[in-house]
């Protein structure tokens, strides 16, 4: 053996002693991060080379993280966006073998080089694989103490190549437990918080648009919910994020957009381009670039209540990993989100039931009494001689029926559910069969025009107390057998229109009423006009214009 070679088998030998010490460095790590800096540091003291990099593939199929050895940062800075992965880097990645040249500049499959870059030599580039997947590359270039890459560097980095595969499954495996880990536990607070505290459902949706950002690395997240009785129509309800605030509130049309798509498929979506996409099928300026988006349905137990939309604007992509955790997140906020609205339901009940025990009390002792009192005035009435004093007893009479009237009014308006949830139509409906007691048989009603999409409780219960207050003056001054009442809604006001065969006529009938109603129209910048109609009866135009 010369003494040359015997030399390099010396040099070999302590290369493969380093190898060793590297592999042992490597694996013990659990940190992708540091896993991929100790490879570059290895890959380029191995190798001997001036400059080593290693690129990590995405779930999109491009270079995800890319770190890199040899480059000064004023060096860094001039290249500016670190590479995709075109050229040699992508003919690694397409072959998935190794790819050794003697100058990377005179290699067909080369790109040429961004501006600021170092010139390049030699280059020898690796895949990163680990049972059969491949993690990414392992790149070389530019030997110091020689021209080219040698079949031993080629042998001892793949090695090195071998071992790296290995540590970043490791580190990723390590990743998702932890990202898991996290996701429960988010998910054991929310649940947690629901026994402990009595939350709505818009702090519990912000809470879990908060928790998704901090868990999924995110950069921003909205929660869009249906619009009650709007088809097809998303609103914003939660956001999290810088900047994602102000599109808290806003509407837009479901169709095309990635949450109802999500929404009809009943699984999470993974979209790239959600910038441009959320733009064109929402017209929503999103205050940043979104590159990568994953958005999960809310599957409730009857219905879909919504979708959370995770983004993203490093161009990090979504792992199956996340998609699995985000999915029994999902589940779980789908849970804390029914929990909240049944225990709103469970306190409008308990409210209804004490409103309807204060109305049977005032029912059974208060109207009671105020009914005997008034007989017993009506008693005395009639066996008083003195004309005045009948006089008088008859005006207590009266005001005694209206404040019974008044009372009874009171009455059923306390049992009725005010809430939002509570619709137009049906709240007219329940005036309707309450008055018909009254009238002595049922009235028609006729809904038309936009009334269903009516949510102002304010406008509602005006109209709901113009439309008792009409049909009770009917019921006691019209002598009517038949009453027809239309309402509807053009998108601009609201309008009841009541028509009654009464024997009775405007003039004759009590002003007091009538009054009444004008009133009710005029403090929400309505009108009201009456008008005998041709054959006997009245008819009662009342309307007032939406907020």
């Amino acid at each position: 053996m010369t003494h040359d070679e015997s030399t390099a088998d010396g040099r070999e030998a302590v290369r493969l002693e380093r190898l060793v010490e590297y592999n042992r460095s490597i694996v013990s790590e659990l940190s992708l991060s540091m896993v991929l800096r100790r490879v570059v540091e290895a890959a380029r003291s191995l190798g001997d080379a001036r400059y080593a990099a290693i690129g990590v593939l995405g779930a999109d199929g491009g270079i995800e993280q890319f770190v890199h050895e040899g480059m000064d940062a004023y060096t860094v800075a001039a290249i500016g966006d670190l590479p995709k992965g075109s050229g040699l880097l992508q003919a690694v990645t397409e072959v998935a073998a190794p790819i050794r040249v003697p100058s990377a500049a005179d290699d067909p499959r080369s790109a040429g080089l961004p501006e600021g870059h170092p010139p390049l030599t030699a280059f020898l580039g690796l895949p990163v694989r680990s049972s059969g997947t491949v993690f990414g590359n392992l790149y070389l270039a530019n030997p110091i103490h020689r021209d080219a890459f040698t079949v031993e560097d080629e042998n001892l980095l793949r090695s090195l190549a071998t071992t790296a595969g290995i540590a970043i499954a490791n580190a990723r495996l390590h990743t998702e437990a932890l990202q898991r880990h996290e996701w429960l536990q988010v998910s054991s607070e929310v649940s947690q918080r629901l026994m402990e505290e009595d939350e709505d459902s818009t702090s519990m949706l912000s809470d879990l648009a908060h928790s998704a950002q901090r868990v999924a690395r995110a950069d921003g997240v909205i929660v869009c919910l249906p619009v009650p009785r709007t088809p097809r129509t998303l609103e914003i309800v939660a956001t999290s994020g810088e900047g994602v605030d102000k599109l808290r509130g806003a509407r837009f049309d479901a169709q095309g957009s990635i949450a109802w798509e999500a929404m009809q498929l009943g699984r999470p979506l993974v979209v790239q381009d959600i910038h441009e996409r959320l733009t064109h099928s929402t017209h929503l300026p999103l205050p940043m670039a979104i590159n990568h988006a994953m958005v999960f349905p809310l599957m409730g137990r009857d219905t879909v209540r919504g979708a959370i939309t995770v983004g993203r604007t490093a161009d990090t992509a979504f792992s199956e990993a996340d998609v699995e955790v985000a999915e029994a997140f999902a589940a779980q906020a789908t849970v804390a989100l029914e929990m909240v609205d049944a225990r709103a339901d469970q306190n409008r009940i308990a409210i209804l039931e004490e409103r309807a025990r204060v109305a049977h009390n005032l029912h059974d002792n208060v109207v009671q009494r105020l009914f005997a009192a008034g007989l017993t005035i009506q008693g005395a009435a009639s066996l008083s001689e003195d004309p005045a004093v009948r006089d008088q007893l008859g005006t207590a009479i009266q005001n005694l029926d209206e404040t019974i009237r008044s009372l009874r009014t009171a009455i059923f308006d306390i049992q009725q559910d005010h809430t939002p949830a509570a619709a137009f139509p049906s709240r007219i409906l329940a005036v309707v069969v309450e008055q018909t007691a009254s009238l002595g048989f049922t009235p028609v009603l006729e809904l038309t025009g936009s009334v269903e999409s009516l949510t102002d409780d304010g406008l509602t219960r005006a109209t709901e107390e113009a439309l008792r207050a009409a049909l009770g003056e009917i019921a006691q001054h019209a002598r009517a057998t038949r009453t027809k009442v239309e309402v509807t809604c053009d998108g601009f006001a609201v309008t009841l229109i009541l028509s009654d065969d009464g024997s009775v006529p405007l003039a004759d009938r009590p002003q007091e009423g009538l009054a009444d109603l004008q009133r009710r129209a005029e403090d929400r910048g309505g009108a009201v006009s009456f008008d005998d109609r041709e054959g006997g009866g009245l008819e009662l135009f009342w309307t007032v214009p939406l907020a």
